[in-house]
């Protein structure tokens, strides 16, 4: 309760009942929930109907995930490269769990769980102009995850995280988000980070790619004039 900021008037709903409450009712916005685990695209279908206000109004839908196994980031990332949707932003924040691993010493163990990484995706008219995360970090295709079959309570006690380590991963991401809603940008590519050194590595967007997406939208524009 303490760590993600529930009220104990939340005890005994799921997590994304009370979010979706607080949210709501803050912002006076219907925000939709859903308390399955996302297990095929058929869901992520659902969630994400392709929508067209008019011909002025561009629609980006933005997927942010907060998952903890890369089994859900490979259905992400198969949906981030779908014809389903054109445009998408897919941010994705992920960090190292604390090792068990009884081979270590305890010092060693101490040093586990502080890392992560936050990265975000971006398709433009079916263009790829930022992998998404496991493109980045192509060795999470190796790990043999399985879809989540437990709550989250549960699945912590064999796969303990660092509460220094999930908020340094939630701060960058909500920095990333805040660029994208209030500035329409995205600055960064992706960040590597150490919560126990308080320091991280940010892949900034390089200026070429920059030039060729600006010359991409212009040509656009004026094709659709």
């Amino acid at each position: 309760m303490s760590n993600q900021l529930f009220d104990h008037e939340d005890i005994g709903d799921y997590k994304v009942t009370a979010l979706a409450e607080r949210y709501g009712h803050h912002y006076g916005l219907e925000v939709k929930e859903v308390q399955d685990y996302i297990t095929n695209q058929d869901t992520l279908h659902r969630l994400y109907t392709p929508l067209t206000v008019n011909e002025e109004v561009q629609v980006l839908p933005v997927l942010i995930s907060m998952v903890d196994n890369n089994a859900t980031r490979k259905i992400f990332d198969e949906f981030f490269y779908s014809d389903y949707l054109p445009d998408l932003v897919y941010l994705d924040a992920g960090v190292e769990g604390v090792s068990l691993d009884n081979s270590l010493s305890t010092q060693e163990k101490e040093c586990t769980g502080f890392s992560g990484q936050v990265c975000t995706g971006l398709k433009m008219s079916g263009e790829v102009w930022l992998e998404p995360v496991m493109r980045v970090y192509p060795d999470m295709w190796e790990d043999e995850d399985h879809l989540p079959e437990q709550s989250c309570g549960e699945a912590i006690v064999n796969n303990p995280q660092r509460c220094q380590t999930n908020k340094m991963a939630a701060t960058l991401a909500n920095g990333v988000m805040n660029n994208l809603l209030h500035n329409n940008t995205i600055y960064v590519h992706h960040v590597d980070f150490n919560a126990q050194f308080g320091g991280s590595r940010p892949t900034f967007i390089k200026s070429k790619l920059i030039r060729e997406y600006n010359s991409t939208v212009l040509k656009a524009e004026q094709n659709n004039r």
